[in-house]
């Protein structure tokens, strides 16, 4: 049988559809990937994490969520996430940070891909301060983009993922990690078609 990828996602999720579709996408790759962490980067921390623990229990997930640092809300490219009408003050969280929830989960597994589709605060955050922990990262998914300064690749401003914290992006490139970034050019091939949506169960 083949071994499933085991996978870390950080997601700025709740400002609009596309972080919750990816992870509702990823719980139906149960033959191929096991999701086994899910940090919350960006601003409004608290209210994102509760987004994703409320779409966790939707699909009968029992998945650890990481709450990272608070960046700041007057940084134009933070948006409020949707909330209220979805009944968010029910949601109980487990206090874990971001940082020691990646930790433990590369600590505790050989080999594990990161995926990024929020800010990069979190994962940054981590290889400082366990930069040992470099070792455990098989492949590394940004959704980000780059532009080549000085022969190297370099973070773009003008992605949204990386102008949420520019310092953070900037720094995580420079580590030695296996980084693939998956740009506009990528992202814009890739659609749901309406057969796609039709499989969906809205329950």
């Amino acid at each position: 049988m083949k071994q499933r990828r085991k996978i870390i996602i950080d997601t700025d999720i709740g400002s609009d559809i596309d972080d919750m579709l990816a992870l509702y996408y990823v719980s139906k790759l149960e033959e191929e990937v096991e999701l086994i962490g899910i940090t919350i980067s960006g601003g409004y921390v608290k209210q994102r994490s509760k987004i994703a623990k409320k779409l966790l229990n939707y699909l009968g997930l029992d998945i650890s969520i990481g709450i990272g640092r608070e960046i700041a809300h007057d940084n134009v490219d933070v948006l409020t996430p949707i909330q209220g009408e979805f009944g968010l003050e029910n949601i109980i969280l487990n206090d874990i940070s971001a940082v020691e929830l990646i930790k433990s989960k590369l600590e505790e597994n050989e080999k594990v891909t990161l995926v990024g589709i929020g800010a990069f605060t979190n994962y940054r955050e981590t290889f400082e301060k366990y930069p040992h922990l470099i070792s455990k990262i098989d492949k590394m998914y940004l959704m980000a983009g780059v532009e080549i300064n000085n022969e190297r690749y370099v973070p773009s401003r003008n992605a949204h993922n990386i102008n949420q914290d520019f310092e953070s992006a900037l720094k995580l490139f420079s580590f030695d990690l296996p980084i693939y970034v998956i740009d506009k050019n990528v992202s814009r091939k890739c659609f749901l078609t309406q057969e796609n949506l039709s499989q969906f169960n809205y329950g």
